[in-house]
């Protein structure tokens, strides 16, 4: 879901994300449930949507994630949303993630559940 939030508006638990002037969010169907951090959306994390870093705001509830998309490229229902990885030249890094949330790239990586699509891309030849 892409939406409108009004200006002075919060959002997620707590409402501890205020928006400053008026904002388009997506509603991003991952939370906690699937190993993304609460934390992420008060600590600076992104995702990449259309090739674009875009901001995680507010706490990451169980099953959602809200992420604002007022600058860039208009985004639509049905986008795909990169958590961490590559797209359109970008990319997020899991030790970016990490060094957000003072742990290690292990600790990110493993506790994403099986409920997150993977797609693996080598860099290189592997026997």
């Amino acid at each position: 879901m892409v939406k409108s939030v009004e200006a002075n508006r919060g959002v997620s638990y707590g409402l501890q994300h205020v928006f400053s002037k008026e904002a388009r969010v997506a509603i991003v169907p991952l939370g906690y449930a699937d190993g993304v951090d609460r934390r992420l959306g008060l600590v600076g994390g992104q995702v990449l949507i259309g090739g674009v870093r875009r901001p995680m705001r507010g706490v990451v509830t169980m099953d959602q994630l809200i992420v604002e998309v007022t600058d860039g490229p208009e985004v639509q229902v049905g986008d795909e949303v990169v958590l961490l990885g590559g797209q359109g030249g970008e990319q997020i890094p899991a030790q970016e993630w990490a060094d957000l949330l003072g742990t290690i790239t292990y600790e990110v990586v493993c506790r994403l559940s099986t409920r997150i699509p993977r797609r693996y891309v080598s860099s290189g030849p592997h026997s």
